[in-house]
């Protein structure tokens, strides 16, 4: 639709488009959470936050703050658009970051067994995701699987910390179309397109993951219960 390949204002139209796709797609996770920060922040104790929510709440709290400085410290040295050459690249090592922890020992770790160091590592994992060439739920599942995390569990915080990473995202995109001049008007039925498609091609992809060999249909993003 002659859209120009820097366009700070259809990419933040398609980030907020997966925002809302991430949300529609895994409401069933990211509710629970939501409860358990309102708890939290009124200082309840009740025996609700006596569970394994409470467990994900801390791990996708900790993992976020690295995660978002690595976001923004990645999209300050590498910028938002890359040449093609170091687009391939990334895209290779992306690939590679896939295949290798798939030839290790499968562990069975779940949020019990997580450590700080864990949450660490997975959200500065996920930060990588700022790169163009580079998959947020790759590094970031590649690196709980390399941590022994079993695959369902990898998979599951991988969703939770894509909606906080690409908020992030969005927020610097949205300071970046102050800094260009766009022909807002006339590209107005390419933002819509835009948009409209990467909420479909989220929520198909979200789906594709939830139901894929990692999830049972009786135990998909269950969150694990602790006595």
């Amino acid at each position: 639709f002659g859209s120009p390949s820097f366009d700070p204002v259809r990419d933040f139209v398609v980030r907020i488009a997966i925002v809302f796709s991430l949300y529609a797609g895994c409401r069933n996770i990211y509710e629970p959470l939501r409860r358990e920060r309102m708890l939290a922040t009124k200082g309840r104790t009740s025996a609700r936050r006596i569970s394994g929510i409470v467990l994900d709440y801390r791990f996708v709290r900790n993992a976020t703050i690295p995660m978002l400085i690595g976001i923004v410290l990645l999209r300050w040295i590498f910028g938002r658009d890359l040449n093609l050459l170091l687009t391939t690249i990334f895209l290779l090592i992306n690939g590679v970051v896939l295949f290798v922890p798939q030839q290790m020992l499968q562990g069975n770790k779940d949020v019990r067994g997580m450590s700080s160091l864990d949450s660490i590592l997975i959200g500065a994992a996920a930060s990588f995701g700022a790169i163009p060439g580079a998959s947020l739920m790759a590094c970031a599942t590649s690196v709980s699987l390399a941590r022994g995390v079993d695959k369902k569990h990898a998979l599951t915080w991988s969703l939770l910390l894509s909606a906080p990473a690409f908020i992030m995202i969005s927020v610097l995109d949205f300071f970046c179309v102050f800094t260009v001049s766009v022909p807002f008007w006339s590209s107005f039925f390419t933002y819509i397109l835009s948009g409209a498609f990467a909420y479909i091609g989220g929520y198909i992809s979200i789906s594709i993951i939830k139901f894929n060999d990692y999830f049972s249909t009786s135990s998909q993003f269950k969150i694990t219960t602790c006595s």
